[in-house]
């Protein structure tokens, strides 16, 4: 049987490391919008990200970030070293409660303060039970090198490639042996039983086994479908399927798990394979379609921006469902590829004068004009979207990056909801039937 070194499989932290206090604050440089705040601090890359179901993020404050629940913390060094314990200060200790770290462990909460120890090169947490307003972050570094070449021998068969992924049984020895992976590999299995499906928010969380029975069950939480596509129903997986997995090998709490953020590489032999020609190229003459959005299924940004067009059919509240007219928000727009089409991609619509435009909360009106918008692609409520909208055109009418900025001159001038108002209203407004931005 073939052995692993221990330095393939789990790294060891030097002797030496440093520590850096890092503030997190309205000064620090942090830039985004509701969906996430970066700052890039000291050398270290600090986020905060929203989770898809919960309230909209705030820019950071005089003297804190906000951390809501089940929002995501991110700190990673910008040179790629490892991380090997934190000290973050709250606000308060009402303001303060325990991380759940990507890795299984916890950053335990004590009065004001919260504490890990561990070795990552990249710190993932959840604020699971509460929000945590942070004021800094002390962060202890060490240079990852390999460990002692003791050997460890696991039980099972694979080499956690495609070409050899893990049984299930070498992924729980890797695991119950408290080497868990920090890069994504491939384990094989039978699904033994379902706990969920949701088409809401596109994933699924199962169980797998060498044999298909309950017994040594390895747990996929909250995975992707095929080819990293949403779940859209509860039949397209069942027990019995044959599954590889792409994932990292974690323990949670008591629980081996292939973590979340993890999906189905083949089904039944089944392998994804992307054959789909957009008919857009994503330029402003020959923009993307919906559905080339959703054949294309990218849900990770190259960061370049693309035009995209559809018509509105409403705002969205998860990958598959609209809101109701009633409930309806301007934080996104569902497009589709026609006025009534059955399916859509969600578009995250920045705050600022393009909700007052846009979004249909504002202007329910737009509910079925054509639109296009000017974005980045990439993943939103966790299926194929738009992004960072800059600019749009609707129905013919040109965008924000298309409107002339000029003081107001003596012209009569009027909102975007045609009234009229004072010549030094800020934002977007109409004058001699041309739009202005009077800053």
């Amino acid at each position: 049987m073939k052995k692993i070194l221990l330095s393939l499989i789990a790294m060891v932290v030097a002797i030496s490391a440093n520590a850096v206090v890092v503030e997190t604050n309205a000064n620090s440089g942090f830039t985004g919008d509701e969906n996430g705040y970066t700052a890039t601090i000291s050398g270290y890359k600090i986020s905060y990200l929203k989770h898809e179901s919960t309230s909209n993020l705030v820019a950071p404050s005089v003297d804190h970030i906000r951390v809501y629940k089940k929002a995501k913390l991110v700190i990673e060094a910008v040179d790629g070293s490892a991380i090997t314990s934190l000290e973050i200060t709250c606000t308060g200790s009402d303001k303060c409660a325990d991380l759940t770290v990507s890795d299984g462990t916890t950053a335990t909460a004590n009065g004001s303060i919260i504490t890990w120890t561990g070795n990552t090169t990249k710190f993932e947490a959840v604020a699971a039970t509460a929000q945590v307003r942070i004021k800094s972050i002390k962060i202890n570094e060490g240079t990852t090198q390999p460990s002692d070449p003791e050997e460890f021998t696991p039980a099972g068969t694979g080499e956690g490639t495609i070409e050899s992924p893990y049984d299930v049984t070498r992924a729980l020895s890797i695991i119950t042996n408290n080497k868990m992976t920090s890069n994504t590999v491939y384990t094989k299995g039978k699904i033994s039983s379902i706990s969920e499906v949701s088409a809401q928010h596109g994933n699924a969380t199962y169980n797998i086994s060498v044999d298909g029975t309950e017994n040594n069950v390895l747990t996929v939480f909250r995975g992707k479908y095929l080819g990293e596509a949403a779940f859209t129903a509860e039949d397209q997986i069942k027990v019995g399927d044959e599954v590889v997995i792409c994932g990292k090998l974690i323990i949670y709490n008591t629980t081996p798990e292939i973590a979340q953020g993890n999906y189905i590489y083949s089904l039944n032999g089944q392998i994804y394979e992307n054959t789909y020609v957009a008919v857009g190229n994503g330029s402003k003459e020959n923009p993307y379609t919906v559905a080339d959005i959703i054949g294309m299924n990218i849900t990770t940004s190259d960061k370049n921006k693309y035009w995209v067009k559809g018509y509105i059919l409403g705002s969205a509240s998860s990958a598959t469902k609209l809101n109701e007219a009633d409930k309806a928000v301007d934080t996104n727009i569902a497009l589709g590829e026609t006025a009534d089409a059955a399916t859509f991609i969600p578009v995250a619509i920045p705050a600022g004068d393009l909700r007052s435009v846009l979004g249909v909360a504002s202007k329910p009106e737009n509910v079925g004009k054509e639109v296009m918008v000017y974005g980045t692609l990439e993943a939103y409520f966790s299926t194929a979207g738009v992004k960072n909208v800059t600019d749009y055109v609707l129905d013919g009418a040109t965008g924000i990056n298309n409107i002339e900025a000029v003081n107001a001159i003596d012209a009569p001038v009027y909102n975007l909801a045609g009234q009229r108002v004072n010549k030094n209203t800020k934002g977007i407004l109409i004058q001699n039937g041309k739009k202005i931005v009077v800053k």
